[in-house]
């Protein structure tokens, strides 16, 4: 309640706006060791806006510095909370707020509440991961958020950036694509710079990667243009085997300049056996 109470001083939610009320509220809740308390104080010191705060208890003084350092106590107020208390915990961890700096004890907490669906938990946890070059672990935990989060563009972002560069996963441009857009479209600045790169570069692959998307749903036209870009060798390890191919989906589908394109290859002998009455 103590902490619900800061929440709403700090957000001027059915009352004015006071740091200074939330931030006293704040420490009254944190030193009953309520992490979620905690990591609000010292996201408020890192802010500038909990310089000099008091709690009308008479003790002014400054920040974390005038906060236990009980670690069996935090740990057992984790144990017995909720998800968002086991990821408070992995913050202060990661962070050394009130806690000794601990990054295993830190991975610990972010994947016990990252079993318990807490997608906060669970992108901290996926950052970790990268940090250790793990991008299969990575791409699974992002693909839940995603998949589940409607507030999850980092992961989104993430897994444009895994499937672009072949992270965990083989390289698949076109879902590379997708999931850049999706957060593109949630705000993600990071995401927009890279869009942006992709559609103004030399880097044709997105187009391809469309081309390619559309050519096995069964667009003709994309299907001859595929089978251009095959025979032109613009698409590497393509060749003008996988061009008469592509020509003769398209051709089959009535579409004129495939048939020309599928005549001459027949007539030269590229990509398949010369056959002048099939050309």
């Amino acid at each position: 309640a103590q902490c619900a109470l800061a929440d709403r001083y700090v957000q001027g939610r059915g009352i004015a706006v006071d740091v200074a009320a939330a931030y006293g509220w704040y420490r009254k809740a944190a030193r009953q060791y309520l992490a979620t308390a905690q990591v609000a104080l010292a996201l408020l010191d890192e802010s500038g806006l909990g310089q000099g705060r008091g709690d009308g208890s008479g003790n002014n003084e400054v920040g974390v510095h005038d906060r236990r350092r009980d670690t069996l106590r935090w740990v057992e107020a984790a144990e017995s909370g909720d998800s968002n208390a086991k990821y408070c915990l992995g913050l202060m961890y990661q962070n050394g707020w009130s806690v000794a700096q601990d990054l295993s004890q830190a991975r610990y907490w972010f994947e016990v509440a990252a079993k318990l669906e807490h997608a906060k938990a669970q992108t901290a946890l996926a950052r970790l991961l990268e940090a250790e070059s793990n991008y299969q672990d990575a791409l699974d935990l992002h693909w839940k958020i995603a998949t589940r989060d409607a507030s999850g563009q980092e992961s989104c972002a993430a897994l444009g950036k895994y499937y672009l560069e072949g992270c965990g996963t083989p390289a698949d441009d076109f879902m590379g694509l997708l999931w850049t857009m999706k957060a593109v479209e949630m705000g993600d600045a990071a995401a927009l710079d890279r869009l942006t790169r992709l559609a103004t570069g030399d880097d044709q692959r997105i187009t391809i990667a469309c081309i390619k998307r559309a050519a096995e749903s069964g667009a003709m036209d994309a299907q001859y243009a595929l089978g251009k870009l095959c025979e032109s060798g613009r698409i590497a390890g393509q060749s003008s085997e996988l061009a008469v191919g592509w020509y003769q989906r398209a051709a089959n589908q009535g579409h004129c300049q495939a048939q020309c394109a599928l005549g001459l290859q027949f007539l030269d002998g590229k990509g398949v056996a010369k056959d002048v009455s099939q050309a």
